[in-house]
């Protein structure tokens, strides 16, 4: 991952956003949970969300400004037994995101989620150019901290 970085750094320059949409959904429930399959998971989920960050949060807080936005999901707020690794990594990345956004908000960087409740498909409610929208509005700051996108 730091040489990725280290590339879109030389490439492109420093980035004005990060968006981190990696999820891994091991479905199992709670009292089958193997804790490997959990530890694989919330790297994936949390842990890596972490690491893209940290990679984006120096030169953003040197610039004084900059985004870094998470895909989350509404498991993180209405768990599933069968998708118990879905739903704690959700909600640690919802944790991740909201104290993110306190620590680096005097810094000038956004931190937000957007929390998705629903089968992204093109022509529906969740199409994803929708979506994309919403994540676009979280980085001008024509939304605050977390979108909740469920359907009505």
């Amino acid at each position: 991952m730091t040489e990725a970085f280290a590339r879109i750094e030389s490439e492109f320059g420093t980035p004005d956003v990060l968006v981190y949409n990696a999820g891994a959904i091991t479905i199992s429930n709670p009292s089958e949970l193997a804790v490997d399959d959990l530890l694989s998971d919330f790297t994936v989920n949390v842990a890596g969300a972490l690491r893209c960050a940290q990679a984006v949060i120096p030169a953003m807080a040197e610039r004084g400004s900059g985004s870094i936005l998470f895909t989350g999901g509404m498991l993180a707020l209405n768990p599933v037994a069968s998708r118990a690794l879905a739903a704690i990594g959700k909600a640690g990345l919802r944790n991740l995101a909201f104290t993110l956004a306190d620590e680096l908000a005097p810094q000038g960087i956004t931190v937000g989620t957007v929390t998705i409740g629903g089968i992204v498909a093109a022509g529906s409610f969740f199409d994803p150019d929708l979506i994309a929208e919403t994540y676009w509005d979280l980085h001008t700051g024509e939304r605050q901290r977390e979108v909740l996108y469920t359907a009505p």
